[in-house]
């Protein structure tokens, strides 16, 4: 999205936490969350949101430590353990599949990921937006029939993370520290999420 074009909505957005403080955010500076139909012009009104725990989303540490790792060495099979604590994040899988027809063949090789539901998207068809562990979801191309991307949401070890935000942003090479995250009350409020609107005196910046 161009500087310069408005949105027609916005109820969140958020920044990385080492990003130097916005007054008066852009939607090239930021990140759409969600928000009202199209169609229903706001103007922009952020107010900071503070984090409850400031807590680091990983620890480098942690996360480079071999031991527990190291159990699974040999070459017979070591019973598996489960961790102490748990995450969740969406992967890709079957990349092989992508430019390959959505048939039978497709179908049983999606069977090997043992899902708990599928779903397969057209171009242009919007998805629930909810979360549903072991979900498959095959995204097709233009032509309704080859496949674009398989992907999974998967339960992923959450040891010396913050579940899989935390595993994806130090494998990507990302800030450990948490997002500092902005809400647009009154879009928030046009959708009927919130009774009244924020104090009057709350800092606000409006576009």
């Amino acid at each position: 999205m161009s500087a310069d074009k408005k949105p027609d909505y916005a109820a969140g957005i958020r920044l990385p936490g080492d990003a130097p403080l916005i007054e008066e955010p852009t939607p090239a500076d930021v990140e759409l969350i969600t928000g009202p139909p199209p169609g229903r012009e706001i103007k922009w009104a952020c107010w900071e949101v503070p984090f409850d725990d400031d807590t680091p989303v990983y620890v480098a540490e942690e996360l480079q430590a071999t031991k527990e790792a190291d159990r699974y060495l040999g070459n017979h099979g070591t019973k598996y353990k489960e961790p102490p604590s748990w995450g969740w994040i969406t992967l890709p899988q079957l990349p092989f599949l992508k430019g390959k027809p959505w048939d039978q063949c497709a179908l049983n090789y999606v069977h090997s990921l043992r899902p708990s539901s599928i779903r397969v998207v057209k171009p242009r068809q919007g998805v629930t937006a909810d979360s549903s562990v072991w979900r498959v979801t095959v995204y097709l191309e233009d032509d309704e029939r080859t496949i674009k991307s398989t992907s999974q949401e998967v339960s992923v070890g959450g040891v010396g993370c913050h579940g899989g935000e935390g595993l994806r942003r130090y494998f990507a090479g990302d800030t450990p520290e948490p997002h500092r995250c902005f809400a647009n009350l009154k879009a928030i409020k046009k959708i009927k999420l919130l009774d009244e609107a924020p104090p009057k005196d709350e800092e606000e910046s409006t576009r």
